[in-house]
């Protein structure tokens, strides 16, 4: 039976992440509320504050979780590119995909608007870039490229 119950924790935990997500990118990150996730996810409200000190460390969690996961689809797609002219081509491509009204841009920027009062996330997202720029300059320097790729 525990597993059963640590399963299911897990599932609503999920759920709350991704209705955090939606909702950061719908109404800006100030304007999420606890009622406002619970309902999205389809929980009690003393839900969310089970899984999550405040709204503040669910939407952080939640943003943080996404811009890895997307940078973390974008260097595997990079590292699939034979060459440099290719890289650059697919990232093109990829990046084009955002045009700055589509929920990934919003969740982007209301999260990059909530660095500058969160120190937290700051810290995270900086890692997370350092992370990304690392990535692109060891894809850099494997395709020969890379006396100029620096990573920090």
């Amino acid at each position: 039976m525990p597993e059963v119950s640590a399963e299911r924790g897990r599932a609503t935990r999920e759920r709350l992440l991704e209705a955090a997500v939606s909702l950061i990118g719908e109404v800006g990150w100030s304007g999420v509320s606890t009622r406002m996730v619970a309902q999205r996810a389809g929980v009690n409200a003393g839900v969310v504050h089970y899984h999550f000190a405040s709204v503040s460390d669910l939407l952080v969690a939640a943003g943080v979780g996404f811009a890895r996961e997307m940078l973390d689809q974008v260097g595997t797609g990079l590292s699939r590119q034979p060459s440099v002219e290719a890289g650059l081509d697919w990232l093109l491509g990829e990046i084009s995909r955002y045009g700055g009204a589509d929920p990934a841009s919003l969740l982007l920027a209301e999260m990059f608007l909530a660095a500058g009062r969160r120190p937290e996330l700051r810290d995270e997202l900086a890692a997370l870039v350092t992370g990304f720029r690392a990535c692109v300059a060891g894809w850099l320097r494997e395709r020969g490229h890379g006396a100029g790729a620096e990573a920090g």
